[in-house]
């Protein structure tokens, strides 16, 4: 019964593992995303203004996106990181900083190489009693052998001193 939720535990230790491996790629994955959506905003920006004063205009003189424009597109951009972070287990399911997820990683790991040690130890006690109770089991079939002979005398001897005969016989695998 031990081995039994010893094997659960190692299962759910196993699919907690498996289930922050998940978040942490998909964490991995909006990062990415919102790297390169950064970038290519950065990229506008750095357009938008090194020509103007590259041209000896004001902000915004290139009929691109205003400074106003650019910061809403910040906002929205943080927003959907925070909407990530979220999904992959953010704020109210806590961390969920690459280096936290590694933790929870590594914790899962350690935790399921203990349970297969316990797993081991288990299997190993199990064997020993195992190995035990047969080695009792065959003291037992012995000393019922030795007791059923010594009444078989006695019992012979009993009858001898009134001058009888008769034969007594055990079967202990019936157990009559």
């Amino acid at each position: 019964e031990e081995l039994k939720r010893s094997n659960g535990a190692v299962h759910k230790a196993r699919q907690a593992a498996e289930r922050q491996a998940r978040a942490l790629r998909e964490q991995e994955l909006e990062v990415e995303r919102a790297k390169e959506e950064a970038e290519g905003i950065r990229a506008r920006v750095a357009s938008q203004f090194a020509e103007p004063e590259a041209a000896g205009g004001g902000a915004g003189s290139s009929g691109g996106e205003s400074v106003e424009a650019v910061q809403k597109r910040l906002q929205k951009m943080r927003a959907a990181l925070k909407k990530a972070e979220h999904l992959a287990g953010g704020e109210n399911r806590g961390e969920t900083t690459y280096a936290a997820l590694l933790q929870a990683q590594r914790d899962a790991e350690r935790a399921m190489a203990e349970h297969e040690e316990q797993i081991t130890a288990v299997k190993a006690t199990a064997k020993v009693v195992e190995d035990s109770v047969q080695e009792r089991y065959k003291f037992h079939r012995r000393f019922l052998k030795a007791q059923g002979v010594q009444a078989v005398s006695d019992f012979q001897m009993h009858l001898s001193r009134r001058s009888m005969g008769g034969s007594l016989r055990f079967d202990h695998k019936e157990d009559v």
